[in-house]
């Protein structure tokens, strides 16, 4: 019996088979004062910097609307303008044309009747051309000196076909040798189309109805020929008279109206365009916005917003650290 008893005693205890985990992990997890007054400063922070994000965003957008909105209404203006221009200058020709010295052929009389006009109109030149297309008289050279045997662009030649007003692509004139464009009107005969009396018009003039419409800075203005040639440009014109627009820009100017599109400019920067095609003249005016100063209001508002809550969340920080401090000290 003692023995048993003894066997007993020394058998080791029964332990519970699951032992307490020392892994850290698996603690409980707690917060310090501290920490919790700096999540509650973050909680509170966060709605108001979503709210303001939304409203910065908003705003760029309507922003972005407006500059669309008014590139389009210019792009309207400045078509406008220049059909009023062009309009101008056909007139001219049409009282120019009547002349008693074209009926009777008196050419002497008829070149210093034509150079008493052009200062009137602002043209570089008069040009008649008889239906052979060849020039019968220019004004930017003396009477009576050789002149080409053709009159310049072949457009012309519809002056005689449909007896009707022709407003001529970009061209380099066989005179001047330089960038010219020309608007045409029939001189009539009994009936019958016996010259073609031409304005020639350097592109310089164009250039004026865009730099009419006081375009912001960086807004880039461009007038196109029918074939999409550039005419006039506000900026770097010269670089760029006679050269063919961006292809998107010259696809949809032959398939619509007016439109806005996102393009690159001739300069490589990343634009909004909006354009108007004159139904007139045909020709289009394109107003480019480049992206990058919509973009510019965006980014400074949105950089100012992550420097004031940059600001407040350190505020939050030190005020919760400070309380948290206070109650350890009380």
């Amino acid at each position: 019996m003692i023995d048993f008893v003894q066997r007993s005693t020394t058998h080791p205890r029964h332990r519970w088979p699951f032992k307490r985990s020392a892994d850290p992990s698996h603690q409980p997890v707690t917060w310090s004062i501290r920490s919790s007054l700096a999540l509650l400063a973050l909680v509170c922070i966060l709605p108001g910097a979503m709210m303001s994000t939304y409203f910065i965003v908003s705003d760029y957008r309507q922003q972005k609307a407006r500059a669309i909105e008014d590139a389009l209404a210019t792009a309207r203006a400045a078509a406008a303008n220049l059909d009023r221009d062009l309009a101008s200058i056909e007139s001219g020709l049409q009282v120019l044309a009547t002349s008693a010295a074209l009926t009777t052929d008196d050419l002497p009389t008829f070149y210093q009747q034509a150079k008493q006009a052009l200062p009137f109109q602002h043209i570089t030149n008069y040009v008649l051309i008889d239906p052979s297309g060849r020039q019968r008289l220019n004004t930017v050279l003396p009477l009576g000196m050789p002149l080409p045997a053709k009159g310049g662009s072949p457009q012309l030649r519809q002056v005689f076909s449909t007896g009707q007003t022709v407003l001529t692509d970009l061209f380099v004139g066989p005179v001047t040798g330089k960038l010219i464009l020309a608007i045409g009107v029939p001189v009539k005969r009994d009936g019958k189309v016996v010259y073609s009396l031409n304005a020639g018009l350097f592109p310089e003039r164009v250039v004026k109805v865009l730099m009419i419409q006081k375009l912001p800075p960086d807004w880039i203005g461009a007038v196109l020929d029918s074939q999409g040639t550039v005419v006039a440009r506000t900026h770097e014109s010269g670089r760029f008279q006679g050269h063919s627009a961006v292809p998107d820009l010259v696809r949809m100017a032959r398939q619509q109206q007016e439109g806005v599109l996102e393009t690159i400019s001739l300069e490589g920067l990343p634009v909004i365009t909006a354009f108007s095609r004159s139904g007139t003249s045909k020709w289009s005016v394109a107003i480019g916005v480049p992206k990058a100063s919509l973009n510019a209001g965006l980014k400074e508002s949105l950089a100012m917003l992550l420097i004031v809550n940059l600001l407040l969340s350190v505020a939050a920080m030190w005020l919760a650290w400070r309380l948290a401090m206070a109650k350890v000290v009380h």
